[in-house]
């Protein structure tokens, strides 16, 4: 976020959606993420509030309209959203992101800047992230991370909130942006991801991740909140994986392995595919795993696999991928027959599937 995008057409979609949640007694903390102005045009458009009534936006949410309408006019900068009380009764944490040094030192100075954001906003129910440009898709030791919020930061607020994350299609295609949105209810299996899109102005997506305690509550929120902005905000579908076929595919072919010392024969076996894509693994090169675990090496050896297992933090979805990728690799791409040790990857990985599948019951 940047003080330059206060009151912008986007703003007015996202304080209403906050809103719904504050108006109901939920507490909510909001971590700006606040970044420099950059002397761009963006948050340039803030023209929606001189609309004639007839044809204006002020409709959906009057009360919040207006008060951007002031900002706009007076104090355009996040701290004058806290002062307006358009947000009464939640914490923010706008401590500006500016880390100096090099790579190493700028990753420890954000280190103490996120435990201090998650300090102000203990004690609420929902956390708010707001990047300016959505989730990291892959480790990066330069500035440009400040733009971002981190899987291991979401994962770290999920802990003990809920949490909803601001991100946007961009110049993604239809299946890069359904990759990407998944990113992280893939990472938090037991998240219940609700995704949420602001249609006026550039796309603008919000994820939220619930813990099923709170689901029934936050879903009655967002189905009312979805009713008063019919057409303006609609919700994303993310398909929850049927873990009983994970379960069913990966005790199938883990027996195989253990049973075939001679085991090059299952790169040819066309059942593999077949039971792979039915249990719902999709194969794509390894992406999903890079994108959440970027500094990974886990599938180029059984103990860098075992290494990222015992942090819990894979989930059916990525490991099957990850299994169906790596089998497509020896399948196609290997240039010589596989070595002893993918025998035993594919033993821990696919006995690891099993037990995620009951793990996520």
């Amino acid at each position: 976020m940047k003080n330059q995008y206060v009151a912008d057409i986007g703003d007015y979609g996202k304080y209403s959606l906050l809103k719904a949640f504050i108006n109901t007694g939920v507490s909510v903390g909001i971590n700006w993420y606040l970044t420099e102005d950059d002397g761009t045009n963006d948050g340039k458009f803030t023209g929606y509030l001189d609309k004639d009534p007839k044809h204006s936006l002020r409709k959906y949410d009057p009360e919040t309209f207006e008060i951007l309408k002031q900002i706009r006019d007076s104090d355009r900068t996040i701290c004058g959203v806290e002062r307006s009380g358009l947000l009464k009764g939640a914490s923010f944490y706008d401590k500006r992101m500016v880390f100096k040094g090099n790579a190493k030192e700028r990753r420890e100075q954000r280190t103490e800047w996120h435990y201090a954001a998650k300090e102000k906003l203990a004690g609420t129910s929902l956390v708010f992230l707001d990047p300016d440009n959505g989730l990291l898709r892959e480790e990066r030791h330069n500035r440009a991370n400040e733009k971002y919020v981190s899987s291991d930061e979401i994962r770290s607020y999920y802990d003990d909130h809920n949490v909803v994350f601001y991100c946007h299609k961009g110049r993604r295609t239809s299946e890069e942006w359904e990759r990407y949105k998944s990113i992280m209810p893939k990472l938090l299996a037991s998240a219940k991801p609700i995704v949420l899109t602001y249609h006026k102005g550039t796309q603008r997506s919000y994820i939220f991740l619930v813990h099923p305690k709170d689901y029934e509550k936050y879903r009655a929120i967002l189905d009312t909140f979805l009713k008063n902005w019919e057409g303006i905000f609609t919700e994303e579908p993310i398909k929850d994986p049927d873990i009983n076929k994970y379960r069913e595919f990966a005790s199938k072919w883990v027996d195989k392995f253990r049973q075939s010392e001679e085991f090059s024969w299952i790169f040819e076996c066309w059942e593999f595919v077949e039971d792979a894509e039915k249990a719902g693994c999709v194969m794509d090169a390894f992406r999903s795993y890079s994108e959440v675990f970027s500094t990974s090496r886990a599938v180029k050896g059984i103990k860098q696999l075992q290494y990222l297992l015992e942090e819990d933090k894979i989930t059916a979805p990525l490991l099957g991928a990850m299994i169906f990728s790596h089998w497509r690799y020896y399948n196609h791409w290997a240039d010589s027959n596989p070595e002893p040790w993918v025998r035993d990857w594919f033993i821990v990985a696919l006995e690891t599937l099993v037990n995620i599948g009951r793990k996520h019951e």
